[in-house]
């Protein structure tokens, strides 16, 4: 009888199947903002909102041009960061993006970093919505 050989890697995954987590969760931001003087919260978090215009675009470029090496890099420092700023579902979205840079598997990869775009502008909206709309 044959058997398939054993693999350490990655199950194959639907888009469907990554959970609908929330776009913006304020919780690490009430945390952090009790720690740092209110210049130096805001400060952060403009940065923070810039910088995921400037990860998204190194993202869909990396995808183009199927530069594997940059989407793990730019997806593992977005997973990174997300988690402190509240944007849980766009962490979740660069964790699985890594993932799968890091397996090879350059479609899936281009499918996460497409439905990514539309998340960071979510994610850009809520922040702007939040801490910039005054």
């Amino acid at each position: 009888m044959f058997q398939a050989p054993v693999t350490h890697e990655l199950a194959p995954l639907e888009l469907a199947e990554i959970p609908e987590l929330a776009i913006f969760d304020e919780q690490p931001l009430l945390v952090l903002r009790e720690m740092v003087p209110f210049e130096s919260f805001m400060g952060l978090i403009e940065n923070w909102f810039a910088s995921l215009a400037s990860r998204i675009e190194r993202l869909v470029g990396a995808a183009a041009t199927a530069d594997l090496g940059k989407l793990i890099e730019t997806s593992h420092d977005m997973a990174g960061t997300c988690g402190c700023f509240g944007a849980l579902r766009l962490g979740e979205l660069a964790w699985q993006l890594e993932q799968v840079c890091r397996a090879g598997d350059l479609p899936r990869a281009r499918a996460l970093v497409r439905n990514m775009v539309p998340v960071t502008a979510a994610t850009r909206a809520a922040l702007r919505r939040r801490y910039f709309s005054h």
